[in-house]
């Protein structure tokens, strides 16, 4: 996101505030860029996981705990850490 267009939304975030309103009532949802996630059959996601949004985690994947997904897991696989990486194949 544009520096410029983050300092408006957070002077448009204030002033709902100020005035009683939702802090998110007037928000610019345009300059949110968003993706789905897709996340397939069979697959385990560790506690406190982040995943990024456009990625997919294929079938019978497992994403080790407090792990940040940012590239799409291949099926069958391991992946742990921040960044994920395959930590080992299942198939």
């Amino acid at each position: 996101m544009d520096y410029l267009e983050r300092q408006k939304d957070i002077k448009r975030q204030n002033n709902d505030h100020k005035n009683g309103r939702s802090f998110i009532s007037s928000k610019d949802w345009n300059t949110v860029k968003s993706k789905p996630i897709v996340i397939e059959n069979n697959v385990w996601v560790g506690f406190d996981s982040v995943i990024l949004s456009g990625v997919t985690i294929g079938e019978g994947a497992i994403v080790g705990a407090r792990s940040v997904v940012r590239n799409d897991v291949e099926p069958w696989t391991v992946v742990a850490g921040n960044p994920a990486v395959v930590v080992k194949r299942l198939k």
